[in-house]
């Protein structure tokens, strides 16, 4: 069997080609589009603005620092919501699927939340 190495390190940024505007901190999703409410596709966050058709860095791993689209308590697990942003999720109810992180700060709407991600 030949060696195997992985073509991106985990948890290393990586570019893709962006198929809308992109907003710098907003979730992306793996169409290179910006993530909307309980968006299962999440691959990341945008590393700055961009417009359709340029290449983006998307962060992934790690701590991340995210927008609330909503208020979010520390440890509460989130998810995509409109626009990029995040919002809680609701235990039981969200697709696990959705989960990207968990909040390691609290905030209301429009607040920079740190998130560990998940994926």
């Amino acid at each position: 069997m030949s060696a195997y190495l992985p073509r991106h390190d985990p948890g290393a940024a990586i570019t893709i080609t962006a198929t809308t505007d992109l907003t710098g901190g907003r979730l992306v999703t793996a169409a290179g589009a910006t993530a909307g409410a309980d968006e299962a596709t999440v691959i990341g966050v945008a590393a700055r603005d961009v417009v359709e058709t340029e290449a983006v860095t998307v962060y992934s791993g790690g701590v991340q620092h995210l927008i609330a689209a909503s208020t979010i308590a520390v440890g509460d697990y989130v998810k995509a919501a409109a626009d990029g942003k995040i919002a809680a999720a609701t235990a039981g109810t969200d697709d696990p699927t959705t989960l990207i992180g968990i909040a390691l700060a609290a905030g209301d709407a429009d607040a920079d939340i740190a998130v560990k991600f998940l994926r």
